[in-house]
C-alpha cells in the first residue's frame, strides 16, 4: 500500500513504529498532502501549452467529477460507522487528494486583481531560498501568457532583489534592475562557481564533473558594473558582494567610500576569499595597501543595521552606527582590526545590537586591555559567536561584554583548551541561553576540564538544543553527570534530596550532530531516556547521515522513540523556528 508513497512520507507515520501497521486518516492526509507527494505529481505533468489547453467546460467537468465521487465516498464510510474500513480510508483520502487538485486545475486565476496576482507571484519568489530557483522562477512567470507577463512586468518589487551570479556583463541582472524602477534594491554580487554536472535521474551511473571555473571578476568589471548600481544609490537598501580578489573588494570599499551618505543603506556585506584560502595577504606589490582602509560610505551609514566583513576592514574610526543590530566579522587580521577604543565605541552606540559575530575577528587587544574597568552592556544582544582564535584572545574579548540576554551561543575552532579558565569564566554568564552550538573545539581530557565544563553546562538550565561537529565524546558525557558531585560544599539534606539526581539541561529536546561516533550517540540518548528527560529530536546533515550512521544507525535512533530529521543546507530545527517566532 505504501509503495506508490516515498520514504521520506512513509516516515511521517511509521517514525515511532517498529512494524508496519495501518495508518489512521489524519495520517493518510498526512501522507497524501506531503509536500514530496505533490512534488512529484507536479513532476509528471508538462508544461502547458496553447495546444494542451483544456477549455473552461472540461475543466468544470473534471471538478464536478471528483466532487461527486469524493462525495460518494464519504457517504460509504458514514454508512459502515462505528466500523473503519481501512480501504474506504484509502480511498477517501485519494479522491481527497484528487479533488484538490481538479480544484486548483479549473481555478479562474487570471480573473484575480492584479494586485492580488502580484501578491501570489511575490510569494512564489520569495517562499525559494535556492536563489537560482529565484531567477528561474521570475523568468518562468514572465513566458506563461502575455497577460502573465505584463502583470510581472509592472511589479517594481517583484524584481527589486538581484542576484548577479551570471556571467560579465551580466545583462539578464542588469535587466532585472532597470525594471525594479524607483522601488528599493537588495542586491548580491556573486561570482559565478564551477558547479559539477547533475544527473539526470539516479540511474544516469554517469560521475559527476565540475565544470570549468570561470574567471573571477575584475576591478574593472566591477567599476563597470558599480557605475550601473550607484547611479540608483539612494534606493539601495541591501549590498551583499562575495568575490576571490584583493584589488576587487577594494574596488567595492573605494567606491562606496567615495559615495557619499548612505541615506538607504541597511545592510552592508563583504566577502572576499570565499573559494581561496582563509589567509589574507596584501598584493606583494602595494604591501601598505591593507593598511590604508576606506571609511564605509564615507562614515555616514545613518540607517545601516547589518554589517557583515570577511576577509576585509574599514575605517573604524569613521564608523558611527546608529541603529545597529548584527555585527559579523570573519578572518580579519590582527594588524587591521578595529583598535580596543573603537571597538568599543561601537558597541556602546549600538544598544539595539542582537547579533555579534566575531570569528578569527575581534577588536585589537593589548595587556591593558586584558581586565577593562567595566565591560559593554548589551541588554538587547540574542546571538553571541566567537571562535577561530586562541583561547586567551576569546577570554578576553567576553572580558569586555556584559550580555546577560544572550539566548543562542556559539563556541568553534578552538585548540589546545587545556586549562578550565574558558569554561570558569562563561559559567553563570549566560543563564537564558537555549541554543548553545560547539564546534571543533580542543578540550584536552581532564578531570579538572570535565568538572569546569559540568558547572558550565549546569549553569544554563534552558538549554532545548545543543549542536555539536567534531566535538570529543567527553564533551557529550558531561550532560549525564550529576553536577552536585562537583560542588565545592555538598547539597544539605534539608533543602536537597540527595538520592535523587540534579539533572543538567532538564528541558534539552533537540540534538544536533556532525561527525561523532555513533556508538556515543546512540549511549547519549539512550542516557538521557534513563534519566527521565529523553530527547525529542535529533538532527545530522545528509552527508553524515548517509555516510556515518546509515540507514541502520538513523533506525536503531528511531527505536529509541526519537524523531529523526535530516537536514539540509538552511533548514532550521524545530527547536530554532519555536525560538524565531518567540523573537
Amino acid at each position: 500500500m505504501y509503495g506508490k508513497f516515498p520514504v521520506e512520507v512513509t516516515d511521517v507515520v511509521l517514525t515511532k513504529t517498529q512494524a508496519l501497521r495501518a495508518p489512521t486518516n489524519e495520517e493518510l492526509l498526512t501522507m497524501w498532502n506531503h509536500p514530496e507527494v505533490v512534488r512529484q505529481h507536479l513532476s509528471t505533468m508538462s508544461e502547458p501549452t496553447a495546444a494542451t489547453q483544456i477549455k473552461g467546460p472540461a475543466l468544470r467537468g473534471r471538478l464536478a467529477l471528483a466532487k461527486h465521487l469524493h462525495k460518494k465516498v464519504t457517504e460509504m464510510k458514514e454508512a459502515v460507522l462505528p466500523r473503519d474500513s481501512q480501504v474506504l480510508n484509502t480511498v477517501w483520502a485519494e479522491k481527497s487528494y484528487k479533488r484538490k487538485f481538479a480544484i486548483w486545475n479549473s481555478f479562474p486565476i487570471n480573473r484575480l486583481p492584479v494586485e492580488i496576482l502580484q501578491e501570489i507571484f511575490r510569494f512564489i519568489i520569495l517562499c525559494v531560498a535556492d536563489t537560482s530557483r529565484v531567477t528561474a522562477n521570475r523568468l518562468l512567470l514572465t513566458s506563461v501568457c502575455q497577460f502573465w507577463r505584463n502583470v510581472a512586468l509592472s511589479d517594481k518589487i517583484l524584481w527589486n532583489t538581484v542576484y548577479f551570479d551570471d556571467a560579465a556583463p551580466w545583462t539578464r541582472s542588469l535587466a532585472f534592475v532597470e525594471r525594479a524602477a524607483s522601488a528599493k534594491l537588495d542586491i548580491r554580487i556573486d561570482e559565478p562557481r564551477a558547479r559539477p554536472r547533475r544527473r539526470r535521474n539516479v540511474n544516469d551511473s554517469t560521475p559527476s564533473t565540475p565544470h570549468t571555473a570561470p574567471h573571477s571578476i575584475t576591478p574593472e568589471q566591477m567599476d563597470s558594473l558599480l557605475d550601473v548600481i550607484l547611479s540608483k544609490y539612494s534606493q539601495l537598501r541591501i549590498i551583499i558582494v562575495v568575490v576571490d580578489r584583493w584589488d576587487t573588494s577594494r574596488t567595492v570599499m573605494r567606491r562606496f567610500a567615495a559615495a557619499g551618505e548612505a541615506v538607504s543603506l541597511e545592510r552592508f556585506e563583504i566577502h572576499r576569499g570565499s573559494a581561496v584560502s582563509a589567509t589574507w595577504i596584501p598584493e606583494p606589490h602595494d604591501p601598505t595597501e591593507a593598511f590604508q582602509p576606506y571609511a564605509l560610505c564615507d562614515g555616514s551609514t545613518p540607517k545601516l543595521t547589518w554589517l557583515c566583513l570577511s576577509g576585509i576592514n574599514i575605517d573604524w574610526k569613521r564608523f558611527s552606527p546608529l541603529e545597529l543590530t548584527t555585527l559579523d566579522l570573519r578572518r580579519i587580521p590582527h594588524g587591521v582590526l578595529p583598535d580596543g577604543e573603537s571597538f568599543r565605541r561601537v558597541l556602546a552606540s549600538s544598544p539595539n545590537l542582537r547579533r555579534l559575530s566575531m570569528a578569527n575577528a575581534g577588536p585589537q587587544l593589548d595587556s591593558s586591555d586584558a581586565s577593562p574597568s567595566k565591560p559593554i552592556d548589551l541588554p538587547a544582544l540574542r546571538e553571541l559567536l566567537i571562535g577561530d582564535c586562541a583561547v586567551d584572545y576569546a577570554m578576553r574579548c567576553l572580558s569586555q561584554l556584559n550580555a546577560p540576554n544572550v539566548i543562542c551561543l556559539t563556541l568553534l575552532n578552538m585548540i589546545e583548551i587545556s586549562q578550565p579558565s574558558l569554561f570558569t569564566q562563561l559559567t553563570g554568564r549566560y543563564p537564558k541561553v537555549e541554543i548553545l552550538s560547539a564546534y571543533t573545539l580542543d578540550i584536552h581530557s581532564t578531570t579538572e576540564n570535565k568538572a569546569a565544563i559540568v558547572k558550565w553546562l549546569d549553569s544554563m538550565p534552558k538549554l532545548t538544543l545543543i549542536k555539536i561537529a567534531q566535538m570529543p565524546v567527553q564533551y557529550i558525557e558531561c550532560f549525564m553527570e550529576d553536577p552536585r558531585q562537583y560542588d565545592e560544599e555538598p547539597a544539605k539534606s534539608e533543602t536537597e534530596d540527595a538520592t535523587q539526581k540534579r539533572i543538567i539541561a532538564p528541558g534539552l529536546t533537540g540534538f544536533h550532530v556532525t561527525h561523532m561516533p555513533k556508538e556515543a550517540i546512540f549511549r547519549f540518548i539512550d542516557r538521557r531516556k534513563q534519566l527521565g528527560v529523553p530527547l525529542k529530536n535529533f538532527y545530522t546533515p545528509s552527508m553524515f547521515a548517509e555516510l556515518g550512521l546509515r540507514p541502520e544507525g538513523l533506525q536503531v535512533i528511531r527505536n529509541a522513540g526519537v524523531e529523526v530529521k535530516v537536514m539540509y543546507q538552511n533548514m532550521a530545527t524545530n527547536e530554532e523556528q519555536h525560538l524565531l517566532g518567540r523573537m
